[in-house]
């Protein structure tokens, strides 16, 4: 009401429209369907990061529900806000590089492409030749 009012915006409910993520937390469940998933799934059997007990299952999630909502860039920091990675004791030095991987991995996009925040703020990691000659990956 007070977007609409103060602002004079003109706003549409949508049919699709639903606030909960279907989501979960492979550290919440219970022991048997930890192991009922890694058996389905073996990347929730790989901890991401230490601190905050997440596992490669669940970044490859978080990825994938970016990509469903749109999402351009997927930084970084995009999977930090969404999941707390690199938030812990650590402060990303153990998961930082292998969540960098998994972005690489699963978006298509080279290593040394994965950015903090977006365009411009390339985290800079892989062969170091690329980086320096902006060379072509292909090559």
């Amino acid at each position: 009401e007070l977007i609409r009012g103060k602002l004079d915006v003109k706003l549409a409910k949508k049919s699709h429209w639903n606030p909960y993520r279907d989501a979960f937390w492979f550290k919440v469940l219970p022991r048997e369907k930890q192991a009922e998933l890694i058996k389905k799934n073996p990347s929730y059997g790989r901890i991401v990061c230490m601190c905050r007990t997440i596992t490669e299952g669940d970044i490859v999630d978080i990825i994938h529900r970016m990509k469903r909502m749109g999402v351009r860039t997927i930084s970084l920091d995009g999977v930090k806000l969404r999941s707390g990675v690199m938030a812990g004791t650590c402060q990303g030095s153990f998961c930082r590089v292998r969540i960098a991987n998994i972005i690489a991995r699963e978006t298509g996009t080279p290593l040394w492409k994965v950015t903090l925040k977006g365009e411009g703020t390339e985290y800079g990691i892989g062969d170091i030749k690329v980086l320096l000659r902006g060379e072509n990956d292909e090559e």
